[in-house]
């Protein structure tokens, strides 16, 4: 049962995770996300595209950018239980001990003996195993694991009329949920009840649904697992390859600039969904979940784009920059072979951020709760970042208004000459984590 739950596991995450709905990179993640009028480099022009005028105000001109980051949303502890090494082999160790049991002779005689007359001793360690193994299903029954991962090249070019990046995005989402079927709740209860005290007694076997005794000398009959189990795993996961061209500019209206950007994405993507049946695991020459997954591609194209807008108040005596984005503003979605959607919608996401000294404060507020791939989020999150020319240091704190547990987390990272890394904790089970290398000339 582990094995099946490891590998759909591996199945639903695919890679690493990350965030969904703002473009998240590993500056961002280290200022809770507040990034849409604080963009900087070619990853500010993913988060919004109308940053690069300012950078070309700034003498800016080529920015480069590799990074990698992810999310994990674990409800329970699924994740720590099945990577536990103590339960690597605890099916094997399950399914070895029935077999043992099941060539084990009976000691007593069904027809003359009493209930109390032991038939078959060196039970214990299968009651054991059992008992761990119950454990772990009430853990998981009904927990879910989600997840992104996300790898991006980025390029862009800020010192011509209209300034343009170009980012190359892989991405993968992935959800997991174990389903544990009663049935197999008393077939491993009455393991661990009746197998109890390090043997069976001639009344327990006759009031067992699972074992039989025939008779004297002959070996005890165990129902075998392939006969009984019936839990369950889905995994849904979705593959992305993204490309997508930013451009910028400036209008003018009387006396006030406002900086205006656009970014279309073209996507193509393939969605896969499987469901094994625990029992699958007891039985050999059954095909692989690899293979089944495989099998249940899906491939679609899709394109969408982000409107992105910014202005500065200079007549305060903070200059205060306000921004605007809509992220996705053509809805995408696409269904696996029997009709899991994954749905990415648009959201309206509104910033601010302001400068003095070497500090910088930055805050978002997304308006509506939207999905990219399935994920959703609707944050508020506010940053400061503490930065010279070859080191910053940030901080920042959000609170995600989509979700039920982990709402609220902190967040921290430091950038050091071309790296960046940050990360923000939700909880021992919901995390996410940044790293990327990136220059600007």
């Amino acid at each position: 049962m582990f094995r099946l739950f490891q590998q759909c596991l591996l199945v639903a995450t695919l890679a690493f995770y990350t965030h969904g709905a703002a473009a998240e990179d590993a500056r961002s993640i280290a200022l809770g996300g507040s990034v849409i009028a604080n963009g900087k480099g070619a990853h500010g022009a993913m988060a919004n595209p109308a940053s690069m005028m300012n950078m070309k105000r700034r003498g800016e001109g080529l920015h480069m950018r590799f990074g990698i980051s992810g999310e994990i949303r674990d409800t329970g502890n699924t994740i720590d239980t099945l990577t536990d090494s103590a339960n690597e082999n605890l099916i094997s160790d399950i399914d070895a001990e029935i077999n043992a049991l099941s060539q084990t002779n009976i000691q007593c005689n069904p027809v003359t003996g009493e209930s109390t007359d032991p038939c078959v001793s060196g039970t214990q360690n299968l009651s054991d195993l059992s008992g761990r193994l119950l454990d772990i299903l009430d853990l998981v029954d009904g927990e879910t694991i989600d997840a992104q991962a996300r790898a991006d090249l980025g390029v862009a070019y800020t010192k011509s009329r209209y300034p343009i990046a170009v980012q190359l995005r892989v991405s993968a989402t992935g959800s997991g949920e174990p389903e544990i079927a009663e049935s197999d709740r008393d077939y491993i209860e009455e393991f661990e009840t009746l197998l109890d005290d390090d043997e069976i007694t001639l009344g327990e076997a006759e009031g067992s649904s699972f074992l039989q005794v025939d008779d004297l000398g002959l070996p005890l009959a165990i129902t075998q697992p392939e006969d009984v189990l019936g839990s369950s795993t889905t995994g849904n996961a979705l593959l992305r390859t993204q490309l997508a061209i930013s451009v910028a500019t400036t209008l003018k209206s009387g006396d006030r600039e406002f900086d205006v950007g656009v970014t279309p994405k073209f996507s193509s993507l393939s969605a896969y969904r499987v469901e094994s049946n625990v029992r699958d695991e007891f039985v050999d020459g059954s095909e692989s979940l690899a293979d089944r997954f495989e099998d249940s591609e899906v491939s679609e194209s899709s394109f969408t784009f982000d409107l992105g807008s910014s202005v500065m108040l200079k007549k305060n005596k903070i200059p205060l920059q306000l921004a605007a984005v809509i992220k996705n503003v053509i809805p995408e979605s696409i269904k696996t072979a029997d009709g899991f959607a994954f749905e990415t919608d648009p959201q309206l996401i509104v910033g601010a951020a302001t400068a003095k000294g070497r500090f910088t404060f930055s805050g978002d507020v997304a308006l509506n709760a939207a999905k990219v791939d399935n994920f959703e989020t609707q944050k508020l999150a506010l940053g400061v970042e503490m930065a010279s020319r070859q080191f910053a240091l940030r901080a920042g704190i959000s609170h995600d208004a989509s979700r039920e547990k982990d709402a609220t987390s902190l967040s921290l990272g430091f950038g050091l000459g071309p790296l960046d890394i940050g990360g923000r904790l939700n909880g021992a089970e919901s995390l996410e984590a940044g790293v990327q290398l990136a220059f600007s000339f």
